[in-house]
């Protein structure tokens, strides 16, 4: 499941979530703080994500995610653009 949150500004964020409550929470706030947030709650659909859209400056995502894991999507986004910030929790 991919959802996108969108605000017209420059920033933008992934956030990786498998708890729904945790997703909300964190969408919400970043929302709130002006990021355009993509959503989704595994690690597939991110990685779907990170190669199909542009990059975000900002990725926050879940140490466990089923077979694979926050660092290992951490890791994708920054070694395809540096710039991003990467959040694992």
């Amino acid at each position: 499941m991919v959802a996108s949150h969108s605000l017209s500004s420059a920033f933008s964020a992934l956030v990786v979530e498998p708890n729904e409550l945790d997703l909300m929470a964190i969408v919400s706030t970043l929302t709130d703080a002006g990021f355009r947030v993509t959503a989704t709650d595994n690690y597939l659909d991110a990685k779907a994500v990170l190669t199909t859209q542009p990059p975000p400056l900002m990725l926050v995502a879940e140490v466990r995610l089923g077979a694979y894991n926050g660092l290992q999507l951490a890791l994708r986004a920054r070694t395809s653009t540096p710039r991003v910030m990467a959040i694992v929790t």
